[in-house]
Formats: structure tokens, sequence, C-alpha cells
């Protein structure tokens, strides 16, 4: 039991260092440009992880809350969602990997989906300002490359009409 929690840790905590350790060079393109991309890679699943966690628990706190008003009994022992981790874990081809995404950028995304779905922002404005946070993640990481995030609720958006 214990084997796997230290296992999952220490993935954690190389998961932060890879990023971590590539983002304080000084000239970040000299890196060679595939852990580069794996990286940016990883932050796009974390974003969109991030993103619908995020509004999983903004619906549950919503629908808590409207109850509580309904019972009479008030809303001021219900805690809003918040981020909790900036790691999510991804199934890939090769196993389950590691992401890492720095909390700040986390905090951007989880409060952008609690906007979302709140019905505070539209789809596009969500893709918009999801965007921006991969662009900030592609420009941290010296790749000019654009990394689309969040296209799901574009697309569902379609499908609905």
């Amino acid at each position: 039991m214990f084997g796997k929690a230290n296992k999952v840790e220490a993935a954690k905590a190389q998961a932060k260092k890879d990023y971590e350790s590539i983002v304080a060079l000084e000239n970040v393109a000299d890196e060679p440009r595939a852990p580069r991309v794996r990286l940016a890679m990883r932050a796009k699943t974390n974003i969109e992880m991030t993103f619908v966690e995020a509004a999983r628990k903004t619906e549950a706190f919503e629908e808590q809350k409207m109850a509580a008003l309904l019972a009479g009994t008030g809303t001021s022992e219900l805690v809003e969602p918040e981020l909790t981790d900036p790691f999510k874990l991804i199934k890939s081809e090769k196993g389950t990997v590691v992401s890492y995404l720095p909390i700040e950028l986390g905090q951007q995304i989880f409060d952008i989906a609690g906007a979302y779905q709140r019905a505070s922002i539209d789809a596009e404005q969500a893709v918009n300002a999801g965007q921006a946070v991969m662009d900030k993640v592609c420009h941290t990481l010296a790749l000019n490359d654009a990394i689309n995030v969040l296209q799901f609720l574009i697309d569902s958006e379609d499908d609905a009409d």
C-alpha cells in the first residue's frame, strides 16, 4: 500500500522537477525540443482534466447551495470548491504519467471552469481564456507551436446546434 503511494509521490516530485528545471534555464530554447513538447502536451492534458474537475466540483457545490437555500438552512457552512493538486495522473500507452502545472496556472483554469459552469462566461470565452493559459505554458517552454485546449467545449456546442 505505501509502495504505490510513495511511487506516486516520487513521480509527482519528478514531474515538478522536470518542469521547473527546464523553465529555470537561462535560454529554454537551447534545451532539446522533445522534452519541452512532452511537457507542453502533458500541461494540455492537465489543463483539460483540471477544467473538467472544476466544472464537476462547481456543479456539485451549486446543487448543495440550492438545496441549502431551499431547505432554509443557509449556505455559510458550505465550502467553495478549490484546486487541491497541481498534478494529474495521465493514462498513456506507456502507462501512467504525472503531469505538473504550476498552481497559479491551474487555479486560473479552475476559476475559468467555475465561471463557465455557473454560466458567467460562454464556451468561446472559456476556450479563449484556457488558450491564453496554454499559450503562456508554450511561451515559458519556448515553443512557438499552437497547442489548442478545451476544444471539446466548442465541439459539444456544435453537437447541440
